[in-house]
C-alpha cells in the first residue's frame, strides 16, 4: 500500500530512515514521490508511462531541492509526455555517449594507426595534453571549453602545439559524426593561429661557439648533431636510421616510405663528411646493432629516441636563443640558398614533395631579385640620360 503524505518542508524533515527504502507519495501532485535510504537521503521521483514502458525519472535531492520546485519539474515532464517528448532520451542519450577516451581510442584505432604514419605523435600529443577529458561525455565539453583549452596551450606551450592540438580533435569530432555520432563539432568555431613559417638555421657568427662546445659532449651526441646537418634527415628519420638503408658504395642514404613523413621513397646523397663519419661509426656499432644510433638504455625500438637530455644544455652552452634541434635541418637548406642552389635542388636534398615547403628558403636567395631591381633602376636612369640628350627638359 503506497503511504501518502503532503509533501512540504516540515513533513519531509520529520521523515525518519528505516531498514528498507521507503517510498512516500505527494498527495497533491500525482506521480511525485520521495524514496528515504536506510541512510536517511531523500530523492523525489516521478513515475509516468512513456509509450509503453512506465519510467522512474530521478528529480532532485531533498532539500537542495525545495517541494515547490520539485512539484514544478513533475508539471514540466508530463506536459513534454502529453505532446510525445521522451525526457528520458536525452538521458539516455548521454548515459550511453562516449566518453572523450572511449572517442579518443576509437579514432586511434580507426583512422589514426591505419592511414597515419605519424600516429605515435598524435598518441603523444593527446595522452599529455587532454587526459582531464578522458571521463567526459564528448558533448558535454562545449566551444567555451576547448577555445579556453586552446587558449591555456598557446600559453603554455606555444601557438605551433595548440594549433596541431586544435587539428586532431577537431578531426576526432568529426569522425565521430560521420561514424554516425549525432552531434555537433563543438571546435568549429575555433580559429587556428596564423602561423609564419621559422627562418632561424645556424648562423655563421654562432658556428664557432657551436662546434666547440659540442665537442664537450659524448661522440654519439656529437655524430647524431653532426649528421642531422650533413644529411638534413629529420629527427625520426635520423634517430631510427639502419645500416640497410646505407649504400657506401654509390653514396646514398635510403628513407623507406613507411618511414617518410611525405609517403615517399627518399634516397637522399651520402656526402663525404657523412660517409667518414658513417664508415667509423658502422666499425663499432654494425655488429652490434641494426641501427646506426642503437639505443643506450634499452628503448622498445632498439634506437635513440632523441638526445633531449644532453641537447637542452648543449643549446644553453652554446649560446643558442631560440634554436630547436629541427634547426640543424634547416640549417643546410639555408646554406644551399645562401650558396644560390636552386630550389629543386634544395627541395631534393631535404626530401620535400612540394616546392611550397621549400620557398622558405627563398628569403636568402635575394641576389638575382637584386640584379632585377638593380637593371630597372639603371634603365630608368639611362633613359632619362637619352631624354636629356634628345634636348628634353625634366
Amino acid at each position: 500500500m503506497k503511504e501518502k503524505i503532503t509533501f512540504n518542508k516540515t513533513n519531509l524533515m520529520n521523515l525518519n530512515a528505516k531498514s528498507n527504502i521507503t517510498f512516500y507519495y505527494d498527495t497533491i501532485e500525482e506521480g511525485l514521490y520521495l524514496s528515504v535510504s536506510p541512510l536517511g537521503t531523500k530523492t523525489f521521483y516521478i513515475q509516468k508511462r512513456i509509450g509503453r514502458r512506465v519510467e522512474r525519472i530521478k528529480i532532485g535531492r531533498f532539500p537542495d531541492m525545495s517541494v515547490d520546485n520539485a512539484r514544478r519539474k513533475v508539471k514540466i515532464i508530463k506536459a513534454q509526455v502529453a505532446e510525445g517528448i521522451d525526457p528520458m532520451a536525452e538521458k539516455r542519450k548521454i548515459r550511453d555517449e562516449a566518453t572523450f577516451q572511449e572517442m579518443y581510442n576509437l579514432w586511434m584505432e580507426k583512422y589514426s594507426k591505419v592511414c597515419k604514419k605519424s600516429w605515435k605523435y598524435d598518441e603523444q600529443d593527446i595522452n599529455n595534453h587532454c587526459k582531464k577529458f578522458f571521463n567526459r561525455k564528448i558533448s558535454s565539453i562545449g566551444i567555451i571549453e576547448w577555445e579556453d583549452f586552446f587558449n591555456k596551450t598557446t600559453k603554455q606551450s606555444g601557438e605551433t602545439c595548440a594549433n596541431r592540438l586544435l587539428e586532431k580533435v577537431r578531426a576526432m569530432y568529426n569522425k565521430m559524426i560521420y561514424w554516425g555520432w549525432n552531434g555537433e563539432n563543438p571546435t568549429k568555431g575555433i580559429k587556428k593561429h596564423r602561423l609564419h613559417p621559422r627562418k632561424r638555421f645556424l648562423k655563421k657568427t654562432e658556428v664557432g661557439l657551436f662546434l666547440d662546445t659540442l665537442k664537450k659532449y659524448p661522440v654519439d651526441f656529437q655524430d647524431y648533431v653532426m649528421l642531422a646537418i650533413y644529411s638534413g634527415l629529420r629527427k625520426g628519420n635520423l634517430s631510427s636510421l639502419e645500416w640497410n638503408d646505407l649504400d657506401f658504395e654509390n653514396n646514398l642514404i635510403s628513407i623507406d616510405a613507411s618511414k617518410s613523413k611525405n609517403g615517399d621513397e627518399m634516397s637522399i646523397p651520402m656526402i663525404p663528411l657523412a660517409k667518414e663519419l658513417l664508415l667509423r661509426r658502422e666499425k663499432e656499432f654494425a655488429d652490434k646493432s641494426l641501427f646506426v644510433f642503437p639505443s643506450t638504455k634499452g628503448s622498445n625500438s632498439g634506437h635513440i629516441v632523441d638526445y633531449s637530455n644532453y641537447w637542452d644544455k648543449f643549446k644553453v652552452e652554446a649560446q643558442l636563443k631560440d634554436f630547436h634541434f629541427h634547426d640543424l635541418r634547416k640549417t643546410l637548406g639555408c646554406y644551399q640558398a645562401i650558396n644560390k642552389e636552386s630550389m629543386l635542388a634544395i627541395q631534393a636534398s631535404l626530401g620535400h614533395k612540394s616546392i611550397q615547403s621549400t620557398q622558405v628558403y627563398a628569403f636568402l636567395t635575394q641576389d638575382p631579385v637584386q640584379l632585377s631591381m638593380e637593371n630597372a633602376v639603371h634603365t630608368l636612369l639611362d633613359t632619362n640620360k637619352e631624354n636629356k640628350n634628345d634636348g628634353i627638359r625634366n
